[in-house]
């Protein structure tokens, strides 16, 4: 048995005491220069993003006022036409999109609306001239790729991509003076952003979105009364439950896009999205802003969408 005496065991807190110091001596001036990095680089950070954030705000054209209003939405108008599903209220969903992105009000939105139906109806001279006399606009590069990223949009809400989509996306890229170059490069990014792929025997690109297909099924099983599989059941919405077991994956992918979410969003991020969409597309509103009969029942068959899309993800999540 080893014995340890009482000198030893100072001895060796000694020693132990004499390397911590030393440690602590040449390690605390590397630990005092790296906090000072930290604070230097955080003040840094936030003083460059402040600035820019107001240079942004100084320098940017797309505001909401009247004059980008009529521009931008007549512009959406005219190229929700070259989609494939033309009165798609999906096309409606992103004028919304597009709402908020530029903060209009209500009532700001009601003439964005009508901005929208008339641009339906433009001839392409008529859009041509309309883009070249506003130039200003979008003379900034950050308001040029904005507008851009808004009309090049409409094209990828629905599953397919074809010839006309395309040529409008070429179309809309050279008039804001984009190069050849990096148009073709935008699109390969938009394919990859939303998943399309070529499909040789219809000569379209296409995903796995498939709104239409989405809603014929929910429907079908809400009208029959269907529920059950694994996220069937009821709740006070009045949807007797959708089984959509069989094509889950798709189907929930589908439900994510259509309300702006995706499976990492947080459950209560995921509720209050729902819940801006519902309250932004209700009939009701429609109908306080004076909009047509037309225009309401787009709010309508939006607002049954996006229930239909939130009965999904409350299902695979247990909500």
């Amino acid at each position: 048995m080893i014995r340890i005496s009482k000198n030893q065991i100072l001895l060796g807190c000694a020693i132990n005491a004499v390397i911590i110091g030393l440690v602590i001596y040449f390690l605390l001036p590397l630990i005092w220069y790296v906090l000072q990095f930290l604070v230097i680089a955080l003040f840094l950070g936030a003083l460059g993003y402040t600035v820019f954030t107001c240079w942004y705000k100084f320098f940017t054209k797309l505001k909401p006022v009247d004059p980008v209003i009529s521009f931008v939405f007549q512009i959406l108008g005219y190229y929700s036409t070259k989609c494939v599903n033309k009165n798609d209220s999906l096309n409606f969903k992103h004028l919304g999109d597009v709402a908020e992105g530029l903060n209009l009000s209500d009532h700001q939105f009601s003439t964005a609306v009508s901005y929208f139906n008339y641009g339906n109806n433009l001839t392409e001279s008529l859009v041509k001239q309309l883009i070249r006399d506003n130039k200003k606009l979008y003379s900034n590069p950050f308001d040029r790729r904005k507008l851009f990223d808004w009309v090049v949009q409409l094209f990828f809400s629905d599953s397919v991509v074809g010839q006309q989509q395309i040529d409008a996306f070429n179309q809309i890229g050279a008039l804001l003076g984009y190069s050849e170059e990096k148009i073709q490069y935008k699109f390969k990014v938009y394919l990859k952003k939303f998943r399309y792929f070529y499909d040789s025997n219809s000569g379209c690109y296409r995903n796995g979105f498939n709104f239409n297909e989405f809603f014929s099924r929910f429907y079908e099983q809400m009208r029959q009364g269907q529920s059950g599989g694994s996220y069937g059941g009821g709740d006070s919405s009045g949807y007797s439950g959708y089984d959509y077991t069989a094509n889950k994956q798709a189907d929930l992918a589908t439900a994510y896009r259509i309300l702006g979410i995706d499976e990492n969003t947080s459950d209560s991020d995921a509720k209050k999205a729902y819940l801006r969409l519902m309250n932004r597309y209700h009939p009701d509103k429609a109908a306080a802003r004076g909009l047509s009969e037309e225009d309401i029942e787009k709010y309508k068959d939006m607002t049954q969408k996006i229930q239909a899309a939130w009965q999904v993800v409350k299902q695979h999540r247990n909500l």
